[in-house]
């Protein structure tokens, strides 16, 4: 089956609209009294992380199946040298997220085998 050809100008737009979600969804998770000024103050605020974890995931992997068109963008040439730094530490996006930042710590998930 052959596929047409993507437009880089779309992969492009695409790319900055996730980056956006990501910042939204950043954005909520550490503000949550603003996204829901009217919610009572007897019940606790909702945890917005996991949208966070989403648009996350959904922006890198945008990033990894264009490679190509995007790597030399300026733009997004820190978020690469983010996903060469995971490669790198044998890591995948998931393990960064459920990371401690604990420098003592290793940067893998707890279900995962710890030897590299």
């Amino acid at each position: 089956m052959n596929h047409p050809t993507p437009d880089p100008r779309e992969i492009h737009d695409r790319a900055q609209q996730l980056e956006r979600g990501v910042f939204n969804a950043t954005a909520a998770a550490n503000n949550p009294d603003m996204v829901y000024p009217d919610w009572p103050d007897d019940v606790p605020l909702p945890d917005l992380s996991h949208d966070v974890v989403t648009a996350e995931a959904a922006y890198y992997h945008h990033l990894t199946q264009h490679r190509e068109h995007l790597e030399r963008d300026t733009a997004f040439q820190s978020d690469y040298e983010f996903l060469d730094w995971l490669r790198a530490e044998g890591a995948d996006l998931r393990d960064y997220q459920s990371w401690s930042c604990d420098p003592e710590e290793p940067l893998r998930r707890s279900d995962r085998r710890r030897s590299r």
